[in-house]
């Protein structure tokens, strides 16, 4: 965000991801100086036909002022569109050929209006943000992975644990056979 605010108006930004398998939409980051926005806005909520969607079907820099928001409204590309914004402007975060998130700068006032170019360096600044949110989750993976192995190997060593000490029972059991009578108990 910082990194972003340095290159364009960011005082409005947000990163969110898409969960294909759920069919959920998550902000994993945002900031909104509206004052008419609340953190209920920016919770995790199902996939529907809002902007951010928009940007993902796309799969391409999406760039909006009030009259072209309303023209997606008008011809049922968007269901909602929100009235304060002056200036939207999204791009994809694509990992291959998968779209799998946005980020998105908007702006709420009439002197903040977003360009092409504020498209294009938002479009580089998410190629960075896409390796690292694929560094991140790698990482994670790892994690539990190793995490897996680990509680694996604990319990197959129990396994054999008590594995040897059957065996030496039985071992026990086979010395004592072989060197006692079993009727009378007696040694060999």
């Amino acid at each position: 965000h910082n990194i972003v605010g340095q290159l364009l108006s960011a005082s409005n930004f947000y990163i969110a991801k898409l969960d294909n398998e759920k069919q959920l939409i998550t902000f994993v980051y945002y900031i909104d100086q509206s004052s008419k926005s609340t953190d209920t806005d920016y919770k995790t909520r199902p996939v529907s036909r809002y902007l951010t969607e928009y940007v993902l079907r796309q799969g391409k820099t999406v760039l909006l002022d009030k009259s072209s928001m309303m023209a997606l409204y008008e011809a049922g590309e968007i269901d909602n569109i929100n009235h304060d914004n002056y200036s939207w402007l999204g791009v994809p975060l694509v990992s291959g050929t998968d779209t799998f998130g946005v980020m998105v700068v908007q702006s709420y006032q009439a002197n903040i209006i977003f360009t092409e170019q504020d498209g294009e360096l938002l479009n580089f600044v998410s190629q960075h943000v896409t390796s690292a949110i694929q560094r991140r989750e790698a990482a994670q993976y790892q994690r539990k992975v190793n995490e897996l192995l680990e509680h694996q190997v604990k319990v197959r060593t129990a396994e054999l644990e008590e594995e040897i000490q059957q065996r030496q029972l039985a071992e026990e059991q086979l010395k004592h056979a072989a060197s006692y009578d079993t009727l009378t108990g007696l040694p060999n």
